[in-house]
């Protein structure tokens, strides 16, 4: 093996008696003694490189190249701007030369210790290589030979060729019992079927059942000498075997059974397809029956699955419901008060005679106004659960906005604030209903995860905004983390991490925003608490048609 770089052009081939020569051509030659990254690295920063060998006759080199000391300077800092010493220790005072000649080329130097090992394993990997490949090489030779071989039997007992045409197994072993009867005039002839390494003996022949227990190789003579037992297998596998005994001429019985070897494996491919055959008949049966029943099946899994979604919408729709309800208890709350306290004005201005006409009336005025106000959250109530018949084009804005009204009173009994700033209004298309009932959920969750975390100073932040055609509305709280093992899993349906949750509330809020708003729903851990994006396409009002918020106002 030889090693070099422009040394190597030219080169004769060796003679014929010389031993195999390979020759191994580097990129340059200083990856003879140092790897390609650190020769590259330093070539590409400038550095000149220099072996030991070089630097032991620098003057004389310089002279070769056609300079001296005083001008060979010039023609270095042409294209170098260092020099650097490939260090392999084999000269003395390599440093004090080193710098003699970057003293005479007005260059800085350094130098690296390369020694010669990384050398040797440049040359162990190489003499491993080529030791493979030749291994290689023989091996492709002898498979290559093998299938010659296999190729010239097959060819020579063409009469085998038909049982490869045979797709019944029963009939294949008659065949095979017809070929050897041919071939070695047997008196007796019996085959031994194996199933998944279980052989099927005929309780009629205990003798041969013995015997083929007791068969522990390819092949054995038969209890008689006069005939043997032939394990027909594949990939190490038993398929079957084969007995014949009482040969018309026992004397060839040792060239019988190396034929029978011979064409043991075509016998075995036989079998195989016959079984194959008999797997795909049952195969393509089964899926007979199967395409017969499949689209009476999909109707039915689709029904099933349509049935499943209308149940998780309603348990859905139930679920917040009972938070709408929850919402309006603390909204009526107030209004009731001043209701009450009303009527006991009334009461007592009538009891002191101070009842006078304007005063009855202004009382009248704020008891109608507030029954407006309660009357208002009924109507809010009755619009969140109507269903939208078809998709409409509804601000953001205004969703948020309804949403507020109907759980604001909940967030502030509850000491929660809420920072709501949409900076760029968009339009969305699909059912606003359903919107709000995603924008519910959140809210709700983030209200739930404030009040377990006891904290006092309970924060929701909404932002909105448009952006590239996409509108985005952000909902963050400061009530602690959700686990990260746990955050992929909280879109899933029936996943939930709360003792009375139905684990559907975030899995329908997906439903909506992936399959009617053409949207994404995503949320990410964030220094005190959880954030839930909801990004869907900004939609273009239709000329002459209110948007949802157009109609409400």
């Amino acid at each position: 093996m030889i090693f070099g770089r422009a040394c190597l052009k030219g080169l004769d081939n060796p003679p014929e008696d010389w031993p195999p020569v390979r020759l191994v051509a580097q990129k340059e030659c200083f990856h003879l003694v140092a790897s390609a990254t650190l020769v590259d690295d330093a070539i590409a920063r400038g550095a000149y490189l220099i072996t030991p060998g070089w630097l032991d006759d620098w003057r004389g080199n310089l002279r070769r190249l056609g300079f001296d000391e005083g001008g060979a300077a010039g023609f270095f800092h042409d294209f170098a701007r260092e020099l650097l010493l490939l260090d392999t220790g084999v000269i003395q005072n390599s440093s004090l030369k080193l710098a003699e000649l970057a003293d005479a080329v007005k260059l800085p130097a350094s130098s690296v210790a390369v020694g010669i090992d990384y050398t040797r394993l440049l040359l162990a990997r190489l003499v491993a290589e080529w030791r493979l490949e030749g291994e290689r090489k023989q091996a492709q030779e002898r498979d290559h030979r093998h299938a010659r071989e296999l190729a010239d039997h097959i060819s020579a007992m063409d009469f085998l060729g038909r049982l490869a045409q045979l797709k019944d197994e029963h009939e294949t072993i008659a065949a095979i019992e017809e070929m050897f009867r041919m071939l070695f005039a047997p008196q007796e002839f019996h085959y031994v079927r194996f199933e998944g390494g279980v052989a099927q003996f005929d309780e009629a022949l205990p003798e041969l059942s013995s015997q083929v227990r007791a068969l522990h190789d390819d092949r054995a003579w038969s209890a008689s000498g006069t005939g043997f037992l032939l394990r027909i297998s594949s990939a190490g596998e038993p398929l079957g075997v084969v007995a014949a005994d009482g040969f018309a001429f026992p004397e060839f019985r040792d060239s019988y059974l190396n034929l029978a070897l011979s064409i043991a494996g075509v016998c075995a491919l036989a079998i195989e397809n016959a079984r194959a055959y008999r797997r795909i008949k049952e195969v393509e049966d089964a899926l007979r029956e199967f395409n017969a029943t499949l689209e009476q099946r999909v109707a039915e899994e689709v029904a099933k699955n349509t049935e499943q979604e209308r149940l998780l919408i309603q348990q859905s729709r139930l679920a917040a419901m009972g938070e709408m309800i929850g919402n309006i208890a603390h909204q009526w709350r107030q209004p009731l008060s001043a209701l009450s306290l009303l009527i006991t004005n009334i009461k007592e201005d009538y009891e002191f005679h101070e009842l006078t006409p304007k005063s009855l009336g202004d009382a009248i005025g704020r008891a109608q106004n507030l029954l407006r106000r309660m009357s208002s959250t009924i109507d809010d109530f009755r619009d969140f659960f109507k269903p939208n018949r078809e998709k409409t084009v509804f601000s953001l804005r205004a969703v948020v906005e309804n949403v507020m009204e109907i759980i604001g009173s909940s967030l502030s009994a509850h000491n929660i604030k809420v920072d709501q700033k949409i900076t760029d209004d968009a339009l969305v298309c699909g059912f606003p209903n359903e919107f709000a009932q995603v924008l519910l959920n959140i809210m709700t969750n983030a209200k739930e995860a404030i009040i377990s975390s006891d904290r006092k100073d309970g924060l929701i932040e909404i932002r909105g905004e448009r952006t590239d055609g996409q509108a985005t509305l952000s909902v963050k709280n400061n009530g602690g983390w959700i686990p990260e093992d746990i955050l992929p899993k909280i879109f899933d349906v029936y996943f939930t991490t709360k003792g009375t949750g139905t684990g559907i509330g975030l899995y329908m809020s997906r439903m909506i925003v992936e399959n009617h708003l053409s949207g994404r729903i995503e949320a990410r851990n964030l220094q005190e608490g959880v954030e839930f994006i909801v990004t869907c396409p900004v939609a273009t009002p239709v000329p002459g048609r209110p948007t949802r918020a157009e109609k409400k106002s």
